[in-house]
């Protein structure tokens, strides 16, 4: 079973004639706390918890998830010979790595309080110095609500910041980059995508490990067909700037852009993404041609889309 935010009793009755290195029932907890590396809580850690007793044996397994405050409790009664406690970690909270890399085992036979500290990198975001704050819609939630400072964003959030605004994300690498729109009226949104993790055993594996994608989202590529036939030079249909540092890369319709550290632009155009670099260096992937390109300060890359194929 999977639970939340709960003080979970376990306790057994005694032997007779057991060893007892505290009193008979008594009652001790302990108590799981996660959080990132700001030390704000994280919930939805989920954790497998298995709790062995000898004199009389016994054995109970369960899993739980750390609660909004960032905690799991769970209260456990003494009096046997032996009393041990292993938590093995399920799963990292949404948008976050790092915890239990290996099963913990806890010998609790002598009884008292116990507080575990686990701590994780978790993608998060805030506001942008010196733009309006960027609007976000995490998963499950109807509406964009504004950035706050140090907040969590999980995988599949989508983050607007057209009309100028801007957020300041720090990946798993705890380094910073900032995102923001133009203003006018081409769509700046993305989505949190995943993280690239795994064994790195080769150099590109490492430079990847860690590396959190960006989707540009939103747009209307519908009205394409109009736009080619009115302008010689169209807006884009959606674009994201990007500038600092950090693991991140901006993924358009055609190509991806991975930071290195710099000031770069990823526009999509109805048939094409344009990858733009002021300073710095960026590597981009065209995800037609499948060739990954360096580019440097006052160069571009464009990606084409795919000729169709004519019957």
């Amino acid at each position: 079973m999977r639970l939340a935010g709960l003080a979970l009793f376990i306790f057994v009755g005694l032997s007779a004639g057991g060893v007892r290195p505290s009193r008979a029932n008594d009652i001790f907890s302990v108590t799981l706390k996660a959080s990132d590396q700001a030390g704000k809580p994280v919930a939805d850690a989920c954790f497998h918890w298995t709790l062995v007793q000898t004199g009389p044996a016994d054995q109970e397994d369960f899993d739980l998830c750390t609660n909004d405050s960032g905690g799991v409790t769970v209260n456990y009664g003494t009096g046997f010979v032996s009393v041990t406690l292993t938590i093995s970690q399920s799963s990292a909270p949404p948008g976050c790595s790092g915890g239990f890399m290996s099963p913990q085992t806890y010998d609790l036979t002598s009884g008292g309080d116990r507080e575990i500290d686990v701590h994780f990198t978790c993608v998060t975001g805030g506001p942008a110095p010196g733009r309006p704050p960027g609007k976000v819609k995490p998963p499950g939630s109807a509406d964009f609500v504004p950035i706050t400072p140090g907040q969590i964003l999980p995988q599949g959030t989508i983050v607007d910041v057209s009309g100028g605004a801007g957020v300041a994300l720090t990946g798993l690498t705890v380094t910073q980059s900032v995102f923001y729109g133009d203003r006018d009226r081409v769509p700046s949104l993305f989505v949190i995508g995943p993280t690239v993790t795994g064994a790195a055993r080769t150099a590109a594996a490492r430079a990847a490990a860690g590396v959190v994608e960006l989707r540009l989202t939103g747009g209307a590529f519908g009205r394409c067909k109009a736009r080619s036939l009115q302008s010689s030079k169209p807006r884009p249909v959606r674009r994201l700037w990007g500038k600092g540092k950090g693991k991140f890369r901006t993924r358009g319709r055609y190509a991806a852009a991975a930071v290195r550290g710099t000031w770069w632009l990823t526009a999509d155009y109805c048939n094409r993404t344009l990858v733009s670099v002021n300073t710095g260096v960026v590597a981009v992937t065209d995800l037609v041609k499948r060739k990954t390109v360096l580019v440097r300060a006052g160069q571009s890359y464009t990606a084409l889309a795919p000729k169709k194929k004519h019957r």
